[in-house]
């Protein structure tokens, strides 16, 4: 008898189940739950940064109001075995959302959206490093400390200068760049550097424009408006490319431009100096937010200072578009030594001589 009811209960138990299993199964679902219940967002853009934490990550989620429980969210990830695959990068949420989709959008490197960086013709190697920190991405080195030699592998650069030890102030080519927020910054560096190459020396118009223009510098420049210290003088590629830079920074108008060009050699020819500002504030700032200038900054030595030394700047003062390229190889020849520009409407003054130059400061410039 005791045997049978012994049995009895123990075939009663076989369809039971214990308290502790009904405890982790609700326990399971309301993981599940929260796991998968979708959020109500507005089209959320969240970006992750580079050598950011799962904690500061998960805070910052939490602040947005893109996640609700932080606590829930880190322990997924680490059920899951992702905590350690996060990708930084630009990402865009729905309108609704589970946790389960944030978390599988920011561990695929295919959902990351590429960042939008656009360099305006004229920018410095400096003004773009703080548009890309701006952005988001982390940068380590100036940009200024970079030199050609750090990208050799990339063949047109040695076709364009000799000089292995420039800086890339110049060879960074303005244009619209889609980039990932992973990208280190020497990455970053030679999709600029590759796009120049692309734009410059593949354009095989352009490069015929600049070997004609060299070819006939001596015509278009003779030796009577030379002085003896530049009677064999021709433009190489980086002298080019300084006063494209110039142009960028000095005139807006595309004739002007042209026409500021042919005035420039001519200084350059006959020794003159150039006395352009734009390389003042240059020298000083290696940016032109920074700069508005005070009559002492004229006076500081520099090799930018083209109020105290003849001749081109030692680098480029800006990186150049293709107007302000094609305008140094193209100068409108004319009568003019000077030239100013109108602080109220942008157009260049120009004049012939220095007294003229005086009244139209006077005019122009309050």
């Amino acid at each position: 008898m005791i045997n049978f009811l012994q049995n009895h209960n123990q075939d009663n138990n076989k369809g039971k189940f214990s308290l502790p299993f009904f405890i982790c199964l609700i326990l399971v679902f309301l993981f599940w739950g929260l796991v998968n219940y979708s959020y109500s967002l507005t089209n959320k853009d969240f970006i992750i940064y580079q050598n950011e934490s799962l904690e500061e990550i998960a805070d910052r989620l939490e602040e947005e109001k893109i996640i609700n429980f932080k606590p829930v969210f880190i322990l997924t990830l680490r059920i899951l075995g992702q905590d350690k695959n996060i990708y930084p990068g630009y990402y865009s949420f729905p309108d609704k959302i589970s946790l389960s989709e944030i978390i599988n959008t920011i561990t695929t490197p295919s959902n990351q959206r590429n960042i939008l960086l656009v360099i305006k013709e004229g920018e410095t190697l400096k003004e773009v490093e703080e548009n890309l920190k701006d952005a988001g991405f982390i940068i380590n080195r100036n940009f200024l400390d970079y030199q050609i030699k750090d990208f050799l592998e990339i063949d047109c650069l040695n076709d364009l200068t000799d000089d292995n030890n420039l800086s890339l102030e110049g060879f960074i080519f303005p244009d619209s760049y889609y980039l990932s927020l992973g990208a280190e910054e020497e990455e970053l560096l030679k999709i600029f550097l590759k796009n120049f190459c692309q734009k410059t020396k593949q354009n095989e118009e352009l490069m015929k424009k600049i070997d004609d223009f060299q070819k006939n510098f001596s015509v278009l420049y003779p030796q009577e408006i030379r002085k003896e210290e530049k009677k064999d003088y021709s433009p190489s590629f980086y002298d080019i490319l300084k006063m494209a830079s110039i142009l960028e920074k000095e005139v807006k108008d595309n004739q002007e431009k042209r026409m500021v060009a042919d005035l420039l050699w001519r200084r350059l020819l006959s020794e003159m100096p150039l006395q352009v500002d734009c390389t003042i504030c240059y020298g000083l700032f290696f940016n032109f937010k920074d700069c508005d200038l005070n009559p002492e900054d004229f006076l500081i030595p520099s090799p930018y200072n083209t109020y105290l030394l003849k001749g081109l700047p030692s680098t480029p003062v800006s990186n150049p578009g293709l107007h302000s390229i094609e305008a140094a190889i193209s100068p409108i020849r004319n009568d003019y030594w000077f030239y100013l520009t109108d602080r109220e409407s942008g157009k260049t003054i120009f004049s012939v001589d220095y007294d003229n130059h005086l009244e139209a400061r006077d005019k122009y410039i309050k």
